[in-house]
C-alpha cells in the first residue's frame, strides 16, 4: 500500500474515530489512533492508544511508523478520544498529516475486518 493510501485512510479512521487493527512489528495491533503527523526528519508516524498487542504489552500510548504498518482493518468499533497523549510522543509531530482528500468526494476508510478475505497460508489483503 502506497504511504498517501495509508496516511489518507489513517486521517479518515482518525476523523470518524474507528478502532484498528494492523500489523506491526510481528505483531497484531488494536489501536485507537488519535494523531497522523511527519516528525523533523520527515517520517510519517501515528499516536495511538494501543488496546492489544504483543502478549505482555499493558495498555497505553504507541507510536507507529506510517511505512511498518500493514494490513490495516477496521474492528468496526468506534471510539471516544481520551486526553492528549504525552508531550513527550505529541511533540514529536512537527507537520499533521493534510488529507488530500476532496470534501465532496467518497471519504477513504480501510476495510472492515470482515472484509478481508483469508486463503489457506496467507492473507489477501482488502485494501
Amino acid at each position: 500500500m502506497h504511504n498517501e493510501t495509508r496516511c489518507s485512510l489513517l486521517s479518515a479512521a482518525i476523523a470518524i474515530r474507528s478502532e484498528l487493527q494492523f500489523h506491526y512489528h510481528g505483531a497484531t495491533r488494536v489501536a485507537h489512533p488519535h494523531s497522523l503527523g511527519t516528525t523533523t526528519d520527515g517520517t510519517l508516524i501515528v499516536i495511538a492508544w494501543q488496546l492489544d498487542g504483543r502478549a505482555g504489552d499493558p495498555p497505553g500510548w504507541r507510536l507507529y511508523n506510517v511505512d511498518k504498518m500493514h494490513r490495516i482493518v477496521r474492528t468496526g468499533r468506534r471510539f471516544d478520544p481520551l486526553p492528549s497523549p504525552p508531550y513527550k510522543l505529541a511533540g514529536l509531530i512537527r507537520k499533521p498529516y493534510e488529507s488530500p482528500c476532496d470534501d465532496d468526494g467518497p471519504f477513504p476508510l480501510p476495510p472492515l475486518i470482515t472484509q478481508q478475505r483469508r486463503t489457506r497460508t496467507r492473507w489477501l489483503r482488502a485494501v
